[in-house]
C-alpha cells in the first residue's frame, strides 16, 4: 500500500509522470543487464583446477563433439583415429573440439599418414572464437615449427617464425606428441616432451630468426623465450587440422588429452 501511495503521489507532481517512466525504465534495464551478464557467464568457459581432467578423448566413442565433413578435403574418424585429408595443393582444413576452455595443458598424439611435400603442415588451433580469430601452433614435414595468430580476418600472422627442431619427426608414419600449455597470456610449446622455444617480434616489427636451422633470434633483442605471451584471445575452442603442400596428404590424431593448466 505504501508503495502504491508513493507512486500516486509522484504522479500527481509536476514531471511526476516522466520521473516514474524514467524509473521504470532504469529498473528494465538493470534486470536486462543482470541477464545479459547471466548469459555472457553461462557461455564463458569455467576455471579449472590445476591437472584436473577437462577433456579426453581416444576417438572410439562420443565422437560428436568434433565436426567432421566428407569432400575432396574432409576430416573423418575411422578406426579410433581423426584423419585429416587434402587431395589439393596448399589447402587444408581442421576440426573443432565443441567446447570452450581458457586455460589448459593439452597433449595430442599425431601421425604423418602421408606426407605429400616437405611443406605439410600439422596445426593445432586454440583459444579459436572463429574462422579469423584464432591462435595456432603448426609444425611442418621439414622439421619446422611456428606459432601464428589469425585476428579479424587479417592474413595470419607469425607469433614466432618457422625454426627448424630435431626433435620434431618427419618420417612417413612418425608420430608427434604435440603439447601446449596455456596459462592466461603466456604459452609453452613441447614435441616429443621437448620444450621449443619461440622468436617474439618484441620492439620489432616481425619475428625474425637468423635463419631457418639456426636457432639464433635476431628480433626481441636478440632472445629467445621459453613462452610466448600473447592477450588478443582470452578462452575458446580447441581444433586440430593440416594443410598440404602438395596434392594428398594425410594427417592423423589420437589421444587427446586436456587438463587444467599446471603452475608454473
Amino acid at each position: 500500500m505504501f508503495l502504491i501511495r508513493t507512486i500516486r503521489r509522484m504522479a500527481k507532481r509536476p514531471f511526476g509522470l516522466l520521473t516514474l517512466v524514467l524509473m521504470g525504465a532504469i529498473f528494465v534495464l538493470g534486470l536486462l543487464n543482470l541477464g545479459l551478464v547471466a548469459l555472457r557467464a553461462a557461455d564463458s568457459a569455467p576455471d579449472y583446477p590445476p591437472r584436473a581432467l577437462i577433456y579426453v578423448t581416444t576417438f572410439d566413442a562420443f565422437n560428436e563433439h568434433w565436426s567432421t565433413f566428407p569432400g575432396q578435403i574432409r576430416a573423418e574418424i575411422s578406426d579410433g583415429v581423426l584423419v585429416i585429408t587434402s587431395d589439393s595443393s596448399n589447402a587444408g582444413a581442421f576440426s573443432l573440439l565443441n567446447q570452450q576452455i581458457r586455460d589448459f595443458d593439452l597433449t595430442v598424439q599425431t601421425e604423418w599418414r602421408t606426407i605429400s611435400s616437405p611443406a605439410d603442415q600439422i596445426g593445432v588451433l586454440f583459444r579459436y572464437q572463429n574462422a579469423d580469430n584464432y591462435y595456432t601452433f603448426k609444425i611442418r614435414s621439414d622439421g619446422a615449427y611456428l606459432v601464428g595468430m589469425k585476428a579479424q580476418g587479417e592474413d595470419e600472422i607469425p607469433l614466432s617464425q618457422w625454426q627448424i627442431n630435431p626433435a620434431i619427426h618427419t618420417e612417413p608414419n612418425a608420430t608427434n606428441l604435440i603439447q601446449i600449455i596455456a596459462r592466461r597470456y603466456t604459452f609453452e610449446f613441447y614435441v616429443n616432451g621437448i620444450q621449443l622455444p619461440v622468436c617474439p617480434k618484441g620492439n620489432d616489427r616481425r619475428s625474425t630468426w637468423r635463419s631457418l636451422t639456426s636457432g639464433e633470434c635476431l628480433s626481441n633483442g636478440g632472445r629467445t623465450r621459453d613462452q610466448l605471451a600473447e592477450a588478443t584471445f582470452e578462452e575458446g575452442k580447441i581444433g586440430v587440422g593440416m594443410v598440404a603442400g602438395d596434392l594428398g596428404a594425410s594427417v592423423g590424431f589420437d589421444n587427446v588429452i586436456i587438463l587444467g593448466a599446471r603452475p608454473q
